[in-house]
């Protein structure tokens, strides 16, 4: 998979077709970074900027119109996904979990709808929000901008992440 800049490329925003991206700079929810904490399998907020250690994370679509969120950082928990703590269908905290394929064998909470922000919802343009399909609720770290706070699959409103 080539690494490519950006949530979408030109023409991908205005079809609504995601494309798969790279985030070498992080997946950021304002000051609060997609991170694998200590290499995995937790998912916390790093707040110290893009470009670190441990916050290359992929947005790949899949067959089914879903997108799964793919770790691919390096170490024991590369190439797995965001989804339910340790694969715990009730725990809604973020782990990496194995990915499976189009849904199938996929770890719990695994599977999201890439919402785009619009201006006209409660993100900007240029954003997405993450709704969590085993949940019912959004992406998002449990307390914004505090650095090492977990993030979960169940926030009851839309939390907008940037590509950067």
């Amino acid at each position: 998979m080539k690494k490519m800049r950006g949530l979408y490329r030109t023409g991908a925003l205005a079809t609504g077709t995601a494309e798969a991206s790279a985030a070498p700079g992080g997946i950021c929810a304002g000051s609060s970074c997609l991170n694998a904490w200590g290499g995995g399998p937790y998912v916390n907020a790093y707040t110290g900027g893009a470009y670190t250690t441990n916050d290359d994370f992929n947005i790949v679509p899949e067959p089914n119109g879903n997108v799964i969120l793919k770790y691919v950082g390096g170490g024991t928990w590369n190439d797995r996904c965001v989804g339910d703590a340790k694969n715990d269908s009730g725990d809604a905290r973020v782990s990496l979990d194995l990915c499976g394929n189009n849904g199938q064998n996929a770890g719990w909470g695994t599977q999201f709808e890439q919402l785009p922000g619009n201006g006209n919802n409660s993100c900007p343009s240029g954003t997405s929000y993450f709704y969590d399909l085993h949940w019912g609720g959004y992406l998002g770290p449990q307390k914004s901008g505090v650095n090492g706070s977990p993030f979960y699959l169940n926030k009851p409103a839309p939390v907008c992440f940037k590509v950067t």
